[in-house]
């Protein structure tokens, strides 16, 4: 969920934002690197190339955190005679199922409908399963129904829209500018989760209040819709693909404030790399080729682990989190509650400090992409991973103090440690995993790879996703919330031993260098020496594959 969620912010490179992504994307075939730059850019033409991250990521990010606050809302909980934690999980975890199915369509829609008509339609489903989530305010009855159709058709928006917004971004927008508003679409994202924590926050217990949370994409996504279909031009490249340079060259002499004349190198080049690209036809079989499935199998882990760490289950849940650690009634696992707070005074303070997550996600996510490149990717993964572990293992502990009834523990000072807590796991998320996750499949994977690698990590990605969400209230009450805490310290654990052994660092190095070299390179240099010293005679190359 995460939109799995920095997925296009930083470029293959990994590099500066402004300059990557026009390398990127020649990597891909998609655009030639020299495309619009030193050309000016006209006012209007950032403003088009601006809104369409920027509203369709706020409206995505809405729907990602809106649903953990009406969860607990005592008003739902009322209206729908107080579901079982199974019917809760599943609702929650419904988006998560419709964004696997999106994002498997993703690379088919934006191929043969269109980077546009694919994102017209993303932003068209979203208004859609936002309306039907409002229903409950005007219609009477307790039936969940509308609810699971309404997330159901967010998460097909958030998969489509999650893989087709970057790509059209990176094709339509100026080459200088393009780092600058990509990045803009994962922070829209993730101001609008902290929009919707305010929202719940907001209307408190408010009759049917919860059902504004649910609808708050419904104006955003309108207004995108009748601006875009007036404002929003095609991708050139695909216009390109499609035989009609003349409307390709329109595009870029527009964004570029050139005219039609300029333009032609940037068209002929985009012909180019169409054709070359359009000739590399890949097999999915060939991800399993000799030399390169290590580095496949890294990818593919790494994207999977970005999200199977578990920052959904804070992102969703947190409000859950906080009032079980406050004391709220029916927040633990038992129904119990842990402290001395009822619902009444639980629910409003759980809300509270779930923006703080919000705000978390704002302030480090902007650091983590100007530091990335300073500090490197292997680095920033293990210190994340171990700074999750740590807080994961402090949870657990701070939980089980409470499910055993001290929460006067400490000087009382539990519940504070539990906030304290998710807030560096959030911290710890967002400089690491969140961000980087996206970073390492694009620079170990080589160009003729890549799109095959990153589409099909993107549906692990929110598989992951599926399973952390849809399993934590489970867990919860096979193992209380201080055993699923726990278990998820030891997959961060394990996710930090498996960076510390198998992710190389690729900080300043070429694509093509990193493509190049053999699978062995996915080894840390500690194990590899290690290795070579137990058996002189292996062939390490071969041990790698």
């Amino acid at each position: 969920m995460y939109c799995s969620h920095l997925r296009s912010t930083l470029g293959p490179g990994g590099t500066a934002l402004g300059e990557c992504r026009a390398m990127s994307f020649t990597s891909y075939g998609i655009m030639p690197a020299d495309c619009g730059r030193g050309r000016a850019t006209s006012g209007h033409a950032l403003v088009v190339a601006s809104f369409t991250p920027l509203l369709c990521g706020f409206s995505i990010g809405i729907t990602c955190g809106n649903i953990g606050g009406v969860l607990q809302n005592s008003d739902f909980q009322r209206r729908y005679h107080n579901p079982d934690d199974l019917t809760l999980q599943l609702l929650a975890a419904t988006m998560q199922i419709g964004s696997v199915v999106g994002s498997m369509f993703a690379s088919w829609s934006a191929d043969a409908l269109g980077r546009r008509a694919a994102i017209m339609i993303s932003m068209a489903v979203i208004v859609a399963g936002s309306a039907v989530l409002a229903l409950p305010a005007v219609l009477p009855g307790g039936q969940l129904f509308p609810l699971f159709v309404g997330r159901l058709l967010n998460g097909l928006a958030n998969g489509l829209g999650c893989t087709v917004v970057p790509l059209h971004v990176s094709e339509t927008a100026p080459a200088h500018h393009r780092g600058a508003i990509e990045s803009s679409f994962q922070l829209a994202i993730e101001l609008g989760i902290l929009v919707a924590y305010l929202i719940n926050w907001g209307v408190g217990e408010w009759r049917n209040g919860w059902t504004l949370a649910l609808a708050a994409p419904l104006p955003t996504g309108l207004l995108f819709l009748v601006v875009a279909s007036m404002q929003l031009p095609e991708s050139p490249r695909f216009l390109v693909a499609r035989g009609r340079s003349a409307e390709a060259a329109a595009v870029l002499a527009s964004s570029l404030r050139t005219p039609l004349d300029d333009v032609s190198a940037e068209v002929a080049a985009i012909e180019a790399a169409h054709d070359e690209h359009a000739q590399a036809v890949v097999s999915w079989t060939e991800l399993l080729g000799r030399g390169v499935r290590r580095r496949v199998i890294v990818a593919i882990v790494v994207l999977t682990l970005q999200v199977g760490t578990g920052i959904d289950l804070v992102t969703v849940f947190a409000p859950r989190i906080f009032a079980a650690a406050l004391g709220g009634a029916n927040a633990t696992g038992d129904g119990s509650g842990s402290g001395d707070l009822d619902p009444a005074q639980a629910n409003p303070r759980a809300n509270l400090y779930t923006i703080l997550v919000g705000v978390v996600f704002c302030v480090v996510t902007p650091w983590t992409i100007v530091s990335i490149d300073r500090c490197g990717r292997r680095l920033l993964l293990l210190m994340g991973s171990a700074l999750m572990t740590l807080s994961l293992m402090g949870l657990a502990v701070a939980f089980r103090q409470l499910e055993q009834g001290h929460a006067q523990a400490y000087g009382g000072t539990l519940p504070a440690m539990c906030v304290a807590l998710v807030l560096t796991f959030v911290a710890a998320f967002s400089f690491s995993w969140g961000p980087v996750a996206w970073v390492i499949p694009s620079e170990l994977i080589g160009s003729r790879l890549r799109a095959k690698v990153v589409a099909l990590g993107t549906v692990m990605n929110w598989t992951a996703d599926y399973a952390v969400v849809g399993s934590f209230l489970s867990l919860n009450h096979a193992l209380g919330e201080a055993g699923s805490f726990a278990l998820y310290a030891l997959i961060n654990l394990g996710a930090f031993v498996f960076v510390w052994l198998l992710v190389p660092e690729t900080k300043g190095r070429q694509l093509e260098d990193v493509a190049e070299q053999p699978a062995a390179v996915a080894v840390c240099p500690v194990v590899r020496e290690a290795l070579c010293q137990t058996s002189e005679a292996t062939n390490f190359t071969k041990l790698a594959e």
